[in-house]
């Protein structure tokens, strides 16, 4: 890549003594261009040999793959080979062993431009391993540092081959960064997206967003959705993703963007990690945005204004374009997630048969319109018998609770509605066409019945599930078989219908509890334990006579379950707890984990302030919390007594790790751990 030359005006007279500055070859000086350069050490070696081997294909001038051998646990080692142009010795001694040398800085269709890429390795390792292939000779060299500090390349084999030319580099990988090169390489092959040389890898790699991914794209700009983890905004120029400091007012914060630009558009630091933010790059960057939003708004008002009607435009705009702020309209009237209908006509409106109150004009929810339905009564017809029944009928049939009667209505006037908010057939139900809800059972009269449910419903000894279809729902108890494979789990209940005893609560349960709670949140968020995971099996609800005549293992039964594996976990639990209460200095525990001096892996890290509640809610179901929140509370004392510097907010975990060495050193104190809650200092 052509650098990007600074605008620099100073004029010295020739009468005044001047000199160049220069830089002396020291470890000292190789340890601040190398090591401390590098804050990813092992993202960026990768992304420079990488890059490095697409502009020796480039040079070439051919597109062929590169290779990129990952490390795996059977053989640790990363490797990156290229069938570009090669080295020769002289090239070897003059660009590759001197920092800042390099033959790129003439041309725009290569990445690189600095010099530093090729030794970028030693931010990661002291050793590697160098083959170049040019001419039919192959050289091999061995590259180590010195105990100066100062690395050395050494030519260990010279010999004739008749493979392709090119340049393969490799060194060896821990085995605890394994997947660390393997996430690496998912952001990195995201980034070689469209770039005409792309790399092929000795296993499947997905990148990190993939065309499913893929919301919206322009000629120069992409939108990806984000699920999980940080969205920003990023200039990708060549294969490099570059991120932005700030975000563009204009952009919602839940997606990914990609800015392409041409090699040479915008100036790198020297790390090639993020941009170089001059006063000359800033501009650069300031026209991109401005440029990029101007597209994206006129590329979106394309798509809105060719919408069929005014709904229709309502849903492709708040539907695909929510990734930008800002007012839109179709034909001159404002897109709204809230749209006012008037319906034509006599038409009136109801939330349901039996309610008295009806109006012409209702507020529909866009966003749920495509699962709105209409059940209508035309006029003049003769209203069947039980409408209100045939109406809830289709209400529990249905996924949504946006459901309205309409009446008075004609088949014109049907027409009409269906073309103004874009309905399917389905979406239009003659209540008169729907048949008649089978006849009620009569039963028992009882003073106090929860919905749906008959005494003596039978008397089979058989276990019941529970389930609901709507939130708000009645339930519904299903008599069972056991699974013949004998996975599930069990809690004994008083009746059908009753309550279900848990021993951690001195008041019963119903069923609601069991679906909300318990199924859906809390044994979901169990599963993300990194001791004994919890597994997901049908819960069933036993009645006392259920009990004596299948007599259920008792370690299936599900609070014995959740309290095995709570007690497992409990150190990891509390400390989650404890952390996620908003302790503001805390992030400092979980780059404690990273490094290992808190052996419970970094899964503390990972849960955010929002599932505290699950945390704690675990505990107390246990019958655990009280009894160690004290722990909980000496364990971070402790830690913050003994390394008061690691409870900032600093995102150096190098630095960290220094700090926690030298502590050790000299105060000659191990950290306790073992079986206990509470550090010893």
């Amino acid at each position: 890549m052509i650098p990007l030359k600074k605008d620099v005006e100073v004029q010295i007279s020739d009468d005044f003594e001047t000199a160049d500055f220069t830089m002396t070859a020291s470890p000292e000086a190789f340890a601040a261009t190398i090591d401390t350069l590098y804050e990813d050490k092992i993202g960026s070696p990768l992304r420079e040999y990488m890059t490095n081997a697409a502009d020796s294909h480039v040079q070439a001038g051919h597109k062929k793959n590169f290779e990129v051998v990952l490390p795996t646990a059977l053989e640790p080692k990363l490797a990156v080979k290229d069938f570009g142009t090669g080295l020769s010795r002289e090239q070897i001694t003059t660009h590759l062993t001197c920092l800042f040398s390099t033959s790129k800085k003439d041309t725009n269709k290569q990445t690189g431009y600095l010099g530093l890429g090729s030794k970028s390795l030693f931010a990661y390792t002291d050793s590697a391993t160098v083959i170049s292939r040019q001419g039919g000779t192959q050289w091999t060299y061995m590259v180590s540092r010195k105990d100066s500090g100062i690395p050395q390349i050494t030519l260990t084999s010279e010999t004739p081959t008749d493979l392709p030319d090119g340049l393969e580099i490799s060194y060896p990988v821990r085995q605890d960064d394994i997947n660390k090169f393997k996430e690496a390489a998912r952001w990195l092959l995201f980034g070689f997206e469209g770039f005409p040389v792309q790399p092929k890898f000795n296993m499947v790699i997905e990148p990190t967003f993939d065309k499913s991914s893929l919301i919206f794209e322009t000629e120069s700009v992409q939108f990806y959705n984000v699920v999980h983890g940080n969205a920003r905004v990023y200039v990708r120029q060549g294969p490099v993703l570059y991120p932005l400091r700030t975000q563009p007012q204009w952009l919602n914060y839940d997606h990914t963007v990609i800015v392409n630009v041409p090699i040479g558009t915008v100036a790198v630091a020297t790390n090639r990690e993020t941009l170089s933010l001059g006063d000359k790059t800033q501009k650069v960057i300031d026209k991109l945005l401005d440029d990029a939003e101007k597209e994206v708004r006129s590329s979106i008002e394309k798509v809105v204004n060719a919408s069929e009607n005014y709904v229709e435009a309502c849903k492709n705009h708040l539907g695909k374009f929510r990734f930008i702020r800002g007012d839109a309209s179709y034909k001159g009237k404002a897109i709204t997630s809230h749209y006012l209908y008037t319906f034509p006509g006599k038409t009136l409106v109801k939330n349901r048969p039996s309610y008295t109150g009806s109006t012409r004009s209702i507020q529909l929810y866009i966003a749920n319109l495509d699962t709105t339905k209409f059940v209508y009564l035309l006029d003049g017809a003769k209203e069947p018998t039980l409408m209100d029944s045939r109406f809830m009928s289709q209400y529990n049939a249905n996924d949504t609770s946006y459901i309205y009667y309409l009446f008075d209505v004609t088949k014109a006037n049907l027409k009409q509605i269906q073309k103004d908010l874009g309905l399917r057939d389905d979406q239009l139900i003659d209540i008169s066409k729907l048949p008649e809800p089978p006849a009620v059972p009569k039963t028992t009269r009882r003073r106090y019945r929860s919905p749906g449910l008959t005494p003596n419903a039978t008397k089979d000894l058989k276990p019941y599930t529970v389930s609901r279809k709507h939130t708000y729902g009645s339930i519904d108890w299903t008599q069972t078989d056991v699974p013949a494979d004998g996975e599930y789990y069990w809690l004994p209940v008083s009746r059908k219908g009753g309550t279900i005893e848990w021993p951690y609560d001195k008041d019963g349960h119903g069923a609601g509890w069991l679906i909300g709670n318990i199924r859906n949140d809390l044994l979901s968020y169990m599963t993300s334990l990194p001791k004994d995971p919890f597994v997901q099996k049908p819960i069933l609800l036993m009645t006392a006579t259920v009990q004596d005549a299948l007599n259920p293992p008792k370690d299936k039964r599900l609070d014995e379950v959740m309290k095995k594996i709570t007690k497992k976990n409990l150190r990891i639990l509390v400390a989650t707890s404890k952390w996620a209460h908003g302790r503001s200095r805390i992030y400092g525990f979980g780059q404690l984990a990273k490094i290992g001096l808190v052996k419970e892996e970094s899964v503390m890290t990972c849960w955010d302030s929002s599932e505290k509640s699950w945390v704690n809610r675990l505990l107390n179901m246990v019958g655990v919390y009280e009894k160690t929140a004290k722990e909980a509370e000496d364990f971070y004392t402790g830690l913050n007594a003994k390394y008061p510097l690691a409870f900032e907010t600093s995102r150096r975990e190098d630095l960290l790790a220094a700090y926690i060495k030298l502590v050790d050193e000299a105060e000659k104190v191990k950290t306790t751990t073992k079986g206990k809650v509470n550090v010893k200092v």
